[in-house]
């Protein structure tokens, strides 16, 4: 008898802290949302003044047009992908693991009800799940990581190709 009431005890502490993840992770949608509404209004004002500050389109022509939008927008975009999980991508660039039923990380793409789940937290391996979660969540830091390396470097090519044009203009 205590051995089930200590496994009954390890799934209410098991649930408990996917049921924060999730809570976590729905709060974090609406700070990402937040920052990318301010990070949307504030590239208006900068693509306005980025306009304003190359011309009259039609004697510029196409192409810098074009290239000013991408070096203006472009890091922008890229900065936005670091915001957005790949959690998907994750779980099924690792579905190969067996054993595991996505107990703490509930996905909704699975068909099954409360007493399916249910069951799955009674037959898991709970250091197996949160092993494979923590290695699924350290491989989404690292391709954030390289993403967020990757926007400040193209943010910095775009600030040397805008400053090299601002100077061009000038001699």
């Amino acid at each position: 008898m205590a051995s089930e009431q200590t496994g009954s005890d390890d799934d209410r502490v098991f649930i408990l802290a996917a049921l924060k993840e999730v809570h976590d992770t729905v709060r974090s949608y609406d700070t990402k949302a937040q920052i990318v509404g301010i990070g949307f209004i504030f590239t208006l004002g900068v693509l306005k003044g980025f306009g304003e500050s190359i011309g009259d389109p039609a004697a510029t022509g196409t192409m810098t047009t074009a290239l000013s939008w991408f070096l203006a927008v472009g890091p922008i975009v890229l900065f936005g992908s670091v915001l957005y999980p790949s959690r998907s991508r994750l779980t099924d660039a690792t579905n190969s693991e067996g054993g595991i039923r996505y107990a703490f990380y509930f996905s909704t793409k699975q068909d099954r009800n409360i007493d399916d789940y249910l069951s799955d937290i009674a037959t898991c391996d709970w250091r197996r799940e949160l092993a494979f979660e923590l290695m699924k969540a350290s491989k989404l830091r690292e391709m954030k990581r390289k993403r967020f390396i990757f926007a400040l470097l193209m943010s910095a090519v775009s600030f040397l190709a805008i400053a090299s044009f601002q100077i061009s203009r000038t001699m």
